[in-house]
């Protein structure tokens, strides 16, 4: 009897174990939804950086975007060629080929705008208290407060077209002097790392604490949180795209030899994907992991975690803007065919607005809007349609 009831219970121990894993599971996987009503994952800063934060998939659960309508539009002088952030105030910050930063209101007004030095083609990165801080054709990184002070400027040697990363009290950006720097918010070196080749490419960090970019060498680095190397892989061409961690912390990244290349964490070479041209957008992924990238063929594509093509959609110009993709799984990008595209998640056309000039920008996703700049001298901003 005494046996039975020792049976019995082990068995009602292993049943609730049973129970617990499957629970576990299923919350892990509804994490890794593309939207679901339980984890919203909102951040305080909506979109911090250049493709959203430091793993720069470009995708937020929190919006939902399927319908839009131009809500305004801020005119500059110059092009505006980098990418926008938007602070934990809603506040959009960009650069602009007039050499300067400015700051847009979410109404579309100019809060302020700050010389930093020369033509600005890397994106801005905010913190939670609004500062920002990027990089000029003029080799220095520029830390400006959100009053637009300049709070101070460290030298590198070369352009800056790479997009910093705020990541634990840490800025990584790297340089056309083949440097990787990480600076502490007081604008003092921490360390730096030195590649082969100019480094476009921004870096990415994953939750393991290391740090991914790539130059114009051909080669992808893996660094650790103190500079020291961990792996490198040499992909034979020259890499302007940026790297993407996915929800399993493997990484993404395009390449010069119209490649989709996937990597794990310890540096092994998981699977390509052939696109019939230069690859300078940068991966998105959504919350189901699937990737999606432009390609200089005049072409965008969705590509599962496995490499495997789900479709693609022809468009008139080379795509150099990378994705931003919403919670209701809609994926939005520019052309250089002067579009902002929005599509569903079959690859179907929902809307899309002709600007006047390229669209080499990528799209930045708010409170339920999309703003993005463009060569003809402006910024858009488009809000849901209520």
């Amino acid at each position: 009897m005494k046996i039975t009831d020792k049976r019995q219970k082990f068995v009602k121990i292993a049943i609730a174990l049973a129970i617990i894993f499957v629970i576990l599971l299923a919350i892990d996987m509804l994490r890794r939804m593309e939207y679901n009503p339980f984890f919203r994952n909102k951040s305080p800063i909506p979109w911090s950086s250049f493709r959203k934060d430091h793993n720069r998939r470009g995708y937020s659960n929190t919006v939902q975007l399927r319908e839009m309508t131009l809500q305004w539009k801020f005119s500059g002088d110059h092009e505006f060629l980098s990418s926008p952030a938007i602070g934990p105030d809603g506040v959009i910050y960009i650069g602009c080929d007039d050499d300067h930063l400015y700051a847009i209101y979410p109404t579309g007004a100019l809060k302020w705008r700050v010389k930093v030095g020369d033509n600005l083609i890397s994106s801005p990165a905010v913190d939670i208290r609004g500062n920002v801080f990027i990089g000029s054709e003029d080799g220095n990184i520029y830390a400006v407060s959100k009053d637009g002070e300049i709070l101070w400027k460290f030298k590198t040697g070369g352009y800056v077209h790479s997009s910093p990363i705020i990541y634990k009290g840490t800025i990584y950006v790297g340089s056309n002097d083949g440097f990787l720097y990480a600076l502490d918010q007081n604008g003092k070196l921490k360390w730096k790392f030195q590649g082969k080749g100019k480094i476009y490419s921004s870096p990415s960090v994953d939750r393991k604490n290391r740090i991914y970019f790539a130059d114009t060498s051909g080669f992808l680095y893996s660094v650790n949180r103190s500079g020291n190397l961990m792996w490198k892989y040499d992909l034979g061409h020259p890499v302007y795209s940026s790297p993407a961690i996915t929800h399993w912390n493997d990484i993404v990244i395009g390449c010069d030899d119209g490649k989709v290349y996937r990597f794990s964490g310890s540096g092994k070479l998981l699977w390509t994907f052939q696109t019939q041209g230069v690859i300078r957008s940068s991966p998105a992924i959504d919350g189901a992991g699937n990737i999606y990238v432009g390609s200089y063929d005049r072409s965008f594509y969705a590509i599962d975690r496995k490499g495997k093509l789900l479709w693609k959609t022809k468009t008139d110009g080379e795509v150099e803007s990378s994705a931003a993709i919403t919670g209701d799984r809609t994926i939005i990008f520019g052309c250089n065919d002067g579009t902002l595209y929005g599509l569903d998640h079959e690859g179907n056309t929902l809307w899309e607005f002709s600007a006047l000039s390229d669209i080499t920008s990528s799209p930045a996703l708010g409170d339920q809007f999309v703003v993005v700049g463009c060569e003809d001298n402006s910024v858009y901003c488009f809000h849901k349609v209520k």
